[in-house]
């Protein structure tokens, strides 16, 4: 058999393997049960004294996988610092977005906020090492936005431009956009529903969207993470699936059972 066969046996295997692990979810009633934990969750939101109808729209919602033991070769993975999207975004379109290129900030600005990215900001390689070379500065620009992206180009610049403070969590490590192509906008919101693998000890925790979204758009979501994550990191070591947001207990709607 050719090394060509070889490979398309290979991947025939993963996706026969994926679409058997989505199919005994659904089949196990963890869809339904996802779906019940949305609607929980939301309740919950709304039941939060401090919390008005659109911070709770913009409340994000993350997926929690508990593993049996971490495989190695999925632990390296994650820490080579690997991608994997959604189907649909993971921030409301009202969110404050932060983009860094190397220049021409102001032009690809407008550019973007004509295209219907109306809470966009983007800075200059320049910019950021005049007025953000500060730990307080960097604080404060990080926390003065939802979500970070990086033209590709510069992204090994990107450690030295804005420090530990950015870089220590995966969830405001800034997400490479492709802006060589004509069509920015539509790169950019392609970028939206991609994030880093985030692991936490024996957990991956990756976002799922948020409550601006229907409750079938967060399951569809759920379903292709799941998918990308199945890719690297073997079913039989999954113990529990949960869905939580920020800050509620995560409500579980797949078990494994104890080894």
């Amino acid at each position: 058999m050719s090394s060509l066969e070889d490979r398309h046996l290979a991947q025939v295997m993963i996706t026969i393997q994926i679409e058997k692990w989505v199919e005994s979810i659904v089949i196990n009633k963890a869809y339904v049960q996802a779906k019940s934990a949305y609607a929980a969750l939301a309740k919950f939101e709304r039941s939060k004294e401090d919390v008005d109808l659109l911070s709770s729209k913009n409340s994000y919602l993350f997926m929690q996988v508990v593993m049996k033991k971490i495989p190695s070769s999925f632990l390296e993975y994650c820490n080579r610092g690997k991608k994997i999207k959604a189907k649909h975004p993971l921030f409301p379109k009202d969110s404050n977005m932060c983009l860094f290129v190397k220049s021409d900030a102001k032009a690809l600005e407008q550019e973007l906020i004509k295209g219907g990215l109306k809470n966009v900001k983007v800075y200059a390689m320049d910019e950021l090492k005049a007025s953000f070379n500060t730990f307080e500065r960097r604080r404060n620009l990080l926390m003065a936005h939802d979500s970070f992206y990086v033209d590709d180009r510069i992204v090994s610049f990107m450690p030295g431009l804005l420090g530990s403070v950015f870089l220590k969590k995966r969830k405001t490590t800034p997400f490479p956009v492709n802006l060589r192509v004509k069509n920015k906008v539509a790169s950019m919101k392609t970028a939206f529903a991609g994030q880093y693998f985030n692991i936490m000890g024996p957990q991956v925790l990756l976002q799922v969207g948020h409550f601006g979204l229907s409750k079938d758009e967060v399951v569809e979501n759920m379903l292709e993470l799941l998918k990308g994550l199945e890719e690297h990191l073997p079913f039989e070591d999954i113990q529990e699936i949960s869905l939580k947001t920020g800050t509620s207990p995560p409500l579980p709607f797949y078990n494994s059972l104890p080894m």
